[in-house]
């Protein structure tokens, strides 16, 4: 038997929530109405905010390996103190404070670094900051995210969505 090429893809279980809350399989078809160069766009302003957060996420990673490294250092510490262990109690005093110095300089650093984005790992969700928004609409090139000419209205979705929907029934 042989198909002809296909127009549309029937996509079930991609997420979970979404097969149970819905009850019945997204079903994708046809070409989407829309420019896509918007996209492409996004993604460059995305990657754009990726970049310039970057010394920001390196000083928060180096914070959160210092109070690690400060928290381990303080359990050896302790075991150190129960087993009466001078050397193991100076070595772990040492490394204590050479992590609380470092902790410090990157609690400073991260005071002077700029913080486009915010990432909520618990619900899977990004915010701008309201530097993010600046930056993000001076990379895109326009005055503002949030004037009529620069936002895609629900109305103009929906219409674009109920076109695709009235071709898959024809």
């Amino acid at each position: 038997m042989v198909q002809g090429s296909l127009q549309y893809a029937i996509i079930d279980e991609v997420d979970s929530i979404l097969v149970d809350e819905a009850r019945t399989p997204l079903i994708i078809s046809g070409p989407a109405f829309d420019d896509v160069s918007r996209y492409k766009k996004a993604e460059q302003v995305t990657r754009k905010l990726l970049s310039l957060q970057s010394s920001y996420d390196r000083t928060k990673r180096q914070i959160d390996s210092s109070e690690r490294a400060i928290a381990s250092g303080q359990g050896e510490l302790s075991d150190a103190k129960k087993d009466k262990d001078n050397k193991r109690i100076e070595k772990a005093q040492k490394a204590i404070e050479k992590s609380q110095a470092e902790l410090e300089t990157a609690q400073f650093k991260l005071t002077e670094a700029t913080q486009y984005y915010e990432v909520e790992y618990d619900r899977k969700a990004v915010h701008l900051t309201h530097e993010g928004v600046g930056a993000a609409q001076e990379i895109a090139g326009v005055g503002s995210f949030f004037t009529g000419s620069n936002m895609d209205t629900a109305g103009d979705e929906r219409k674009n969505q109920y076109a695709c929907d009235i071709n898959l029934l024809r």
